[in-house]
Parts: C-alpha cells; sequence; structure tokens
C-alpha cells in the first residue's frame, strides 16, 4: 500500500507499506517462534522471491549446491587440472583486477596449493598468478601474458572473472600450446570460443537447472563450483584428502562472500547461504589478511554491509587506482601477519586516496550533468578525462542520485595521477606472484581529448539487464568490445561513435519507464521500539544488501527536538514523540534538506521518518533514509 507518492518527500521517493494478512502474520510468528518485527521482515523478504521461509532463516550450501559435474565442460576441465597436479607441473591464473577478480585468484590459488601438498606430501607453489594492469593492460588475459607462461612452459591456463569475449587471445593461446580453462560469469557471445574449457552459467550449452540455480552468482561463485567437483572427482582414487581438503574449502567461503557482495550479486539461493556462512568464518578470523583488515576499520560484529561499503573498496583500491593491483590478492593469501598488516595500511592509504579522486570527480560530473540538463533524459550518459579507475563509482552514485541507467566514459590515455603523488607506495615490482548531450544531441567535443577511444563503465536499474544491452551494442558495430551482466557492464568505444552510441540507447530507452525510486517499509515502530533487542529481530533474515535489502521501518509523527549539521552534510538528528528521545543520522544531505529539517524544527512540525536500523561498533545505529512532513503521510489509511 502506498503511503506517500512521489515528490512529496525530501528524497521524492514513494513509501510503500506492505499489507500483511494477519493470519500470515500470526502463522509465522508460531511455526518459526518469532517476533512481530521478525515475522513482518520474513514475509516481506520471500514475497516474490523464490526463496521459502526456511532457506531464508538457515540457507544450507549442501541443499542448494548444484551438481558441479553437470556443468558444461566441468568433467574435463577439472580433471586436466587435476593431472597437471598429479604431474607436478605448474598452473597459470589470470584474473580481473576488481574484488570479484581479487578474490577468485585467491580461491583457487589456495585451494590448488592445498591439493599439491596433500597429494605429493610437500609444500610446493606450482600455481602462478598474472593480474593485467586496468591502464597499462586492459581487462582480461592478452597475447603478452600468454607469451610469459609459454615462456615459463606453462601449458594451462585458467581465467578467472574474465576470458569469455578474449576470443582473440585465447585463439593464440592454444595456437602455442597453452589449454585455456575460462571460469566466468559474464555474458557470452555468439561466436565460438577456442577455450579448452568454458565454465559460466551463461554458456547456452549449460543445462537449464544448473542455469537457474547460477545464473545470479559472481565469478568467485564459479570458481568455489570448479573447486567443488574437483573435490568430486578426486573421491575415487585420494579419498584419504577429501575431508580435509572439503573442510579447508568451507573455510574459505570468506573470501567467496566478500567477492559475491562486492560484485552485486542478489543475496538469493546459494549466494545467501554463502554470504551467511562466509561471515560467520569471517568472525572467526581464519583469514589473517582479512582479520587484520577489520581491525584496520575497527569492525566488530561485521555485517554483509561492511564489506561492501568498507572491505571491499579497500580490497580493491590497489588495482583501481593503479598503484599495485596484486595488493589486494595477496592480503587474502598471506599467512604472515607482518604481511597482512603491510598490505591493509597500503590498501587504507590508496583508498583514502581513491576516495579523494572520486569526491572531486563526482562533483566535476553532477556539474556537467545540471549544466547540461542531462538529468531530464532517460538515462545518464557523460564523458571527460577522468581517471579510469573511478569511472565505475561514478556510475553506481549517479544511479542510485537519478534511478536512471548510467555510463561514465574516459579517455583512457589520459590517466591524471596527481593525487597519487602525495604518498610512495613501496613495494616490489611484480609480474608473476607465488555524455554530455545538449537538446538530445551529443556534444562531443567539450573537453580535449588525445586518444581515439574511451572506456565506460555502466550500472543499471532494476527492469534493464545491461549486459545484454551492451552486447547489442557490440553487435551493431558501435561499441568496441564490452561484457557484463544485469547490473553493471564495461566497454570500450570509439570517439567518432559518441553519437551513434547516445543515439542507440535513446531508441533502446524510450520506451522503458522507470519509475520514482521506492522504499518498502516492513513495519511501523515508535523511537522506544529502537534498542538493542530488534538488532535481534532485524538480524533474523540476515545478511543484508543488493536483493535482500536491509529492513525500513517508518517512525511516525515525531519532533526534531535538536540538530547537529557535521561537515556540512551530514546531520544528527534527534527525534521524540513525547514518550522517547532518539538520535538517528541522515548522510550526504544537500542544502534543501538542511533548510527542511531546521525550519521543521523552528516551526515545531510533525514529521515521519524512514529510518533503517543496524548495529555501528557495538551500538544501535538509526540511520534516516528519508523524512517528510507528517501531513503528508497516509499512515492511517493503512
Amino acid at each position: 500500500m502506498i503511503i506517500l507518492q512521489e515528490n512529496l518527500s525530501i528524497k521524492n521517493k514513494i513509501w510503500i507499506i506492505s499489507d500483511i494478512n494477519t493470519r500470515d502474520l500470526e502463522f509465522v510468528k508460531q511455526k518459526f517462534n518469532l517476533s512481530k518485527i521478525s515475522a513482518e521482515i520474513l514475509i516481506n523478504r520471500s514475497e516474490n522471491s523464490d526463496d521459502t521461509y526456511e532457506t531464508i532463516l538457515d540457507p544450507k550450501i549442501k541443499n542448494l549446491l548444484p551438481n558441479p559435474l553437470n556443468f558444461h565442460d566441468m568433467k574435463k576441465s577439472a580433471n586436466a587440472v587435476i593431472n597437471h597436479i598429479l604431474e607436478k607441473l605448474p598452473i597459470g591464473i589470470i584474473s580481473d583486477y576488481d574484488v570479484d577478480g581479487a578474490t577468485s585468484a585467491a580461491l583457487i590459488y589456495k585451494f590448488l596449493n592445498l591439493v599439491y601438498h596433500l597429494i605429493h606430501k610437500k609444500e610446493e607453489n606450482k600455481i602462478i598468478c598474472k593480474i593485467p594492469h586496468r591502464v597499462k593492460d586492459g581487462y582480461g588475459p592478452s597475447k603478452s601474458i600468454f607469451d610469459e607462461f609459454a615462456n615459463e612452459e606453462i601449458t594451462l591456463v585458467l581465467t578467472l572473472d574474465c576470458g569469455t569475449t578474449a576470443f582473440e587471445s585465447i585463439e593464440y593461446a592454444k595456437e602455442i600450446g597453452i589449454k585455456v580453462i575460462v571460469i566466468d560469469h559474464h555474458i557470452t557471445k555468439n561466436k565460438s570460443l577456442k577455450a579448452f574449457g568454458l565454465i559460466n552459467p551463461h554458456d547456452p550449452l549449460t543445462p537449464n537447472d544448473i542455469f537457474s540455480k547460477t545464473k545470479d552468482m559472481a565469478a568467485v561463485g564459479i570458481t568455489f563450483i570448479f573447486c567443488s567437483a574437483i573435490i568430486k572427482i578426486l573421491k575415487n582414487e585420494h579419498s584419504g584428502i577429501i575431508n580435509i581438503l572439503s573442510k579447508e574449502l568451507i573455510n574459505m567461503l570468506d573470501i567467496v562472500a566478500i567477492g559475491t557482495i562486492c560484485d552485486m550479486m542478489p543475496i538469493k539461493g546459494l549466494n545467501r547461504a554463502i554470504i551467511k556462512n562466509g561471515i560467520n568464518i569471517i568472525r572467526k578470523q581464519k583469514n589473517i589478511g582479512i582479520k587484520f583488515l577489520c581491525q584496520a576499520n575497527e569492525i566488530n560484529t561485521l555485517q554483509a554491509e561492511d564489506i561492501g561499503y568498507i572491505l571491499g573498496p579497500q580490497i580493491n583500491a590497489g588495482g583501481r587506482i593503479g598503484q599495485n593491483q596484486y595488493l589486494g590478492f595477496k592480503l587474502l593469501t598471506t599467512n604472515s601477519e607482518i604481511d597482512a598488516l603491510r598490505i591493509s595500511h597500503e590498501l587504507n592509504v590508496l583508498n583514502s586516496m581513491r576516495k579523494d579522486i572520486n569526491y572531486d570527480t563526482q562533483n566535476e560530473i553532477e556539474i556537467l550533468i545540471y549544466n547540461e540538463n542531462l538529468m531530464n533524459q532517460n538515462f545518464i550518459l557523460v564523458h571527460g578525462s577522468w581517471h579510469l579507475g573511478i569511472i565505475g563509482i561514478a556510475a553506481s552514485r549517479l544511479k542510485e542520485k537519478f534511478h536512471k541507467p548510467s555510463f561514465v566514459l574516459s579517455n583512457h590515455e589520459e590517466i591524471s595521477n596527481n593525487s597519487l603523488n602525495s604518498i610512495q607506495i613501496n613495494h616490489e615490482s611484480e609480474r608473476n606472484l607465488n555524455i554530455n548531450t545538449k537538446s538530445n544531441s551529443l556534444q562531443i567535443d567539450t573537453i580535449n581529448h588525445n586518444s581515439e577511444t574511451l572506456k565506460g563503465s555502466g550500472r543499471s536499474v532494476e527492469g534493464l539487464h545491461i549486459g545484454h544491452l551492451i552486447d547489442k551494442a557490440i553487435n551493431m558495430g558501435i561499441l568496441e568490445n564490452g561484457g557484463g551482466h544485469a547490473m553493471a557492464c564495461g566497454f570500450s568505444i570509439k570517439r567518432k561513435n559518441l553519437q551513434k552510441f547516445h543515439e542507440f540507447l535513446k531508441e533502446e530507452l524510450t520506451y522503458y519507464s522507470w519509475q520514482a525510486d521506492s522504499l518498502k517499509i516492513d513495519s511501523v515502530i515508535s523511537c522506544s521500539a529502537i534498542n538493542k533487542n530488534i538488532l535481534t529481530e532485524i538480524d533474523v533474515c540476515a545478511p543484508y544488501g543488493n536483493g535482500n535489502a536491509r529492513p525500513l521501518f517508518l517512525i511516525d509523527r515525531v519532533f526534531i527536538k535538536n540538530i547537529l549539521i557535521i561537515k556540512e552534510k551530514h546531520a544528527k538528528i534527534n527525534l521524540s514523540d513525547l514518550r522517547e528521545n532518539i538520535n538517528a543520522m541522515m548522510f550526504n544531505i544537500d542544502k534543501r534538506t538542511i533548510e527542511f529539517i531546521e525550519n521543521t524544527k523552528s516551526f515545531g512540525n510533525l514529521v515521519s521518518c524512514v529510518v533503517s536500523i543496524s548495529e555501528w561498533r557495538g551500538n544501535v545505529s538509526c540511520k534516516i533514509e528519508d523524512i517528510t512532513e507528517s501531513t503528508n503521510c497516509k499512515i492511517e489509511d493503512n
């Protein structure tokens, strides 16, 4: 039921509250021994979902994991890896430079080295990892990397979170005698890939039952399934090591959870089980690198959001700003506390730099959008000379702000590193490691560029599969290359095709109607309900994130008693319902919001707030997601 229409709240969002049947509510409360708030959250989370009440409350990997050997190409690919291990031959891996790539590489690196150790009874690193540099090498496997492997006499290479569209380089690898196994989750093209094996849910040859269970998994999740296939095959002749391998693979779910969350995969089905179990393992501090990263950020009781907003960006920082793409991988694989402490510090510093670069870039982009009225079309498309490492973040922020598909393009030969000169990061040099629119027309030359090719990153909204959109643009010859999944994409485009790309998006998205962003409220509560008990009630359906949003609560008809403005962009607000006072935060607010809350306090008007509640450093944290005058909110009709 809609209780607040569009354009009546400070964030112009529609407020919706679920109309739960009383009989259903009582049934769920009694069957699962839940409070009213927990039952409301559970019922709302199961709505329009394939997940049952039971799989939401207690997701089990063993019940949700498909038979890994039913993947197309799985048996021969897993056997190829096993044979290389039995013959004591080295194996190469190539991964993407983002968090999904780093975690995929870390997982397979740790797992295969463990298999070597258990079979041959000695510590020996036989896995050689190469991660392309974001700017110098670009995305995915290249001919030069395969040449390096060939020079090192490596004849089997796994590509992780990349390789699905690397037709030329993988064909070249085959010509020089290298077998390539692609483990990926990006959309496949209608073109033959000369890989020895393709482990990808989106491979047209993937059985339907496998596709339905794995189509929304990150590459690290597919890598986890690949490791499971190796264990399944080894059961026949190496049964003595299976228990250890299985136990240790489960203990690596912390790595799998981080990659899954940071690649924006929906928290449902097998992903939910992976993330819930992975978070429990992180809390047990099994991985030294993750342990030190949590300590550096003073994270005590870790939540999924901490991974997405704190740990993930730091693991990604080295690769994102082009300083050292191996740092995240090294942090996840090190067994040295000294190295973990050093790397976590380096990543923390680099992430601070990334934030500075991103802040300046975001301001520049938003000024451009408002000056050129770009928000008045059905999508956001901007281009400029921005750091390649942050255009994905910028696109994500634009999508959140304008609730439209957003594309940010940058001249990839003009990367400004001025902001990086303030600090020198000391690390070994390593390669190996044991649019601007006006009146619906694109203004191409508003910024001076030297390169004829730009790289772009896009983020989508619910209802548009942006990966399919990019594939179509490639097939039409508008884009040079690219790929993606439902919510995110990356691509390259010639400058001369910018106008064509704009017209393509305009035509493709004309008939899409992006509904105003809405807030789906789980329950109505009073100020007195916000205490540590509610954290337990909320935690019943955790973990929260993409596809399983943190519960939202309506606090109706309260007064603003006090306001503290912090750094001109945040506000600490004291709310009162005359029985209880609570403190709540509003983050990244604009002048209009500050004026609203100050005027509301001055006039003594009642307000209604939508809030989220979480734990922060052992205390209850209340965050205001939206606010309006109570006269606008029709809660009495519910």
